[in-house]
């Protein structure tokens, strides 16, 4: 693997995924949008029917993990309960008993693909493990990190209950789209209800979704084709109610330029207001303060992710390596001084923590995590004295201790 230095935040673009998102519905969904905040204080002790012990969530999380990265499908799908993911979906809508089994079944397997999706993304040198186990709402949840092969990152959340002494996900949780599946699967079926012909059996802001969903492909097919002011046109004809959803909204953000500050900034903070602390939200935050050099936005898009993740070393070490080359070096330091990047398990922490070493002129960490780097993943550096930004680092007597190591 080649390396050469890039600025952190090169690192952090992020390519959104629009093929799904929520529909709210005047039928209330019984998975909710977000899932609960990590228990803290007196709640931390409680626990629901059916919830799992810590140990027990760590062997899910290490089997999960295992199936995963391994492309074990079978075991992947023994593990998350797809067929209760895919019953939550159908369940709120008012067809009969036949159908809603019918849908179930017919989605099983592409539901049961979900994790070959996962393991493709790291065929060609991603990551994917576990971050943390935490009590959410009296339930055990894991959260789990997939880097891709091009540094784009996702988390993935599951809720962990024990049905007949076996630990299963019963809900996942996707943060890009701020999505848990079965909100997921039920917009996907609006659709697919209204071509067998029971459209009737939808009503109110549900059917509305429905009748607008060729709109909203025609708009997100313009955003792929770059035609930006087209998908705005479409989004303005939009019925109201179909507006101010998720996924209405978030196309609305990816059809708005970056560099027309004033305009993207308003359709962030009207997602942010509509879907307060969301997942997908924080992420183009993060995203947009990174492209825009905006460190306000970054901190803000960390807040959220942060809450959210129930914290992360890996998103510590992204942000503060890109509030350190913003000039916001005091918070970088606050926010990473205690983290070591080999706990991450991931190369890009080591480029992050050595970012914010060379911003603070930290010429000793700089050379170890160039050393780990080099000997723990295989980085190959070309001559730093050819790099701008290595330029104090290389007046250093740590700089003669890495030609002597490498002979550049």
């Amino acid at each position: 693997m080649r390396f050469s230095y890039f600025p952190a935040f090169g690192i952090f673009l992020i390519a959104l995924s629009l093929v799904v998102a929520c529909q709210r519905s005047e039928t209330k969904s019984t998975a909710p949008a977000q899932p609960p905040r990590v228990d803290t204080g007196s709640a931390s002790g409680k626990s629901n029917a059916g919830s799992v012990t810590e140990q027990q969530a760590k062997v899910f999380a290490d089997q999960w993990v295992e199936a995963v990265v391994n492309g074990d499908s079978r075991t992947a799908n023994e593990l998350i309960g797809w067929r209760e993911i895919l019953t939550n979906a159908v369940d709120s809508f008012s067809i009969k008993q036949k159908t809603k089994t019918s849908l179930v079944e017919s989605n099983l397997r592409s539901a049961s693909q979900i994790s070959n999706e996962i393991s493709k993304g790291l065929i060609e040198g991603g990551d994917y493990r576990l971050v943390n186990i935490n009590q959410r709402g009296g339930d055990s949840f894991a959260l789990f990190r997939l880097i891709n092969s091009d540094e784009s990152f996702n988390y993935h959340l599951i809720r962990l209950r024990k049905v007949r002494d076996r630990v299963r996900g019963d809900q996942f949780f996707v943060a890009i789209t701020g999505e848990e599946m079965a909100d997921t699967f039920r917009t996907l079926f609006a659709p697919a209800i209204a071509s067998m012909g029971l459209a009737g059996k939808l009503s109110g802001k549900q059917k509305e979704y429905n009748d607008a969903m060729e709109q909203l492909a025609a708009m997100k097919a313009a955003v792929d084709s770059g035609k930006l002011n087209r998908a705005l046109k479409i989004y303005d004809q939009l019925p109201e109610s179909v507006k101010y959803t998720k996924v209405a909204m978030i196309q609305r953000i990816t059809a708005t330029s970056i560099e027309n500050e004033r305009a993207y900034q308003i359709v962030v903070d009207e997602f942010l207001e509509a879907f307060p602390g969301d997942s997908a939200g924080g992420m183009m935050t993060l995203e947009a303060g990174c492209v825009r050099n905006d460190p306000k936005l970054i901190k803000q898009g960390y807040q959220t992710l942060n809450e959210w993740t129930g914290g992360d070393p890996y998103l510590d070490l992204m942000v503060g390596a890109n509030l350190a080359n913003f000039g916001e070096l005091e918070q970088a330091i606050q926010l990473t001084n205690s983290i070591d990047p080999a706990t991450t398990g991931v190369g890009s922490s080591h480029a992050f923590k050595m970012t914010i070493a060379m911003a603070i002129e930290d010429h000793d960490e700089t050379l170890k995590q160039l050393r780990a780097l080099s000997n723990d993943y295989g980085y190959e550096f070309s001559d730093l004295r050819d790099v701008p930004d290595f330029a104090k680092f290389v007046d250093s007597p740590q700089f003669e201790q890495w030609q002597a190591e490498t002979g550049r």
